[in-house]
């Protein structure tokens, strides 16, 4: 838990990885219970598919609260709904839009706090 709040890393990314049967389920388990209940962090569940980025992206929106909102729908190119999200930006594949548009909604200042 610390090491995620004190994180010098600009996007605090952490991995847990192991054998099958450890305890990494549980023990993140423990974590998001933990985190869900601080107001600096957004918690969102995310099942691997083909539209991932699209999802965490939909879902960091959902979670994060109106301050975060209105600096999110300042972001050149994006449109912001309740229905998801509109990219206006001119990038062939789509797959690098949801990766340039995470990497946008991550430089919001809140976000730097």
């Amino acid at each position: 838990m610390q090491s995620l709040e004190d994180g010098t890393g600009p996007y605090q990314t952490s991995m847990i990885y192991g054998m099958r049967g450890v305890g990494k389920t549980s023990l993140l388990a423990d974590i998001t219970s933990k985190l869900e209940k601080k107001d600096d962090w957004i918690i969102v569940y995310l099942a691997m598919t083909n539209d991932l980025l699209e999802t965490l992206i939909q879902s960091v929106y959902r979670e994060a609260n109106s301050k975060i909102k209105q600096a999110l729908n300042m972001i050149d190119g994006v449109k912001f709904s309740a229905f998801g999200f509109e990219i206006d930006f001119n990038i062939a594949d789509s797959q690098t839009t949801y990766q340039v548009l995470l990497e946008e909604m991550l430089k919001v200042p809140k976000f730097q706090e």
